[in-house]
């Protein structure tokens, strides 16, 4: 099964994943797309759900991250995530900065939420469990 955990770049430099949410996908269409259609909207809420983290953690450079997890069993995410679960990760490009940058310090909720629909223009780019060594250092430049 696959869990989508909103993180930050800050996150990664972890020993393991600090697990503070987790967005399970719901099928809610059929079709042979539905299982794809219930990860891009996991993502997606995974990834809004990133900007608190961004928020709460001052270092953390403004690029929502989502990291995609394969578990057999729910109860396997309860103590954290460790790195060798990691399916994927997906990270805002450098596009998106000036984005989250308005979308975590809107003092309005019209502000806030024209921030948020232009990030969710923004594409998440996808990198392989084996280029968290790359994504930590985006987190320190």
């Amino acid at each position: 099964m696959r869990v989508f955990i909103p993180a930050t770049l800050v996150d990664l430099t972890a020993k393991q994943l600090p697990l503070t949410e987790a967005v399970l996908p719901q099928i809610t269409e059929t079709g042979p797309d539905a299982a794809e259609i219930a990860d891009y909207e996991a993502t997606e809420d995974a990834s809004l759900l990133s900007l608190n983290r961004i928020r709460e953690t001052p270092t953390a450079p403004p690029r929502r991250v989502v990291v995609a997890v394969e578990v057999k069993h729910l109860d396997e995410i309860q103590n954290g995530i460790t790195w060798d679960k990691v399916a994927a990760f997906l990270v805002d490009g450098s596009e998106a900065t000036p984005w989250v940058t308005a979308a975590c310090t809107a003092t309005t909720q019209e502000a806030a939420d024209e921030a948020v629909a232009e990030l969710l223009e923004c594409a998440l780019e996808w990198y392989a469990p084996e280029e968290l060594e790359l994504l930590r250092k985006l987190a320190v430049s």
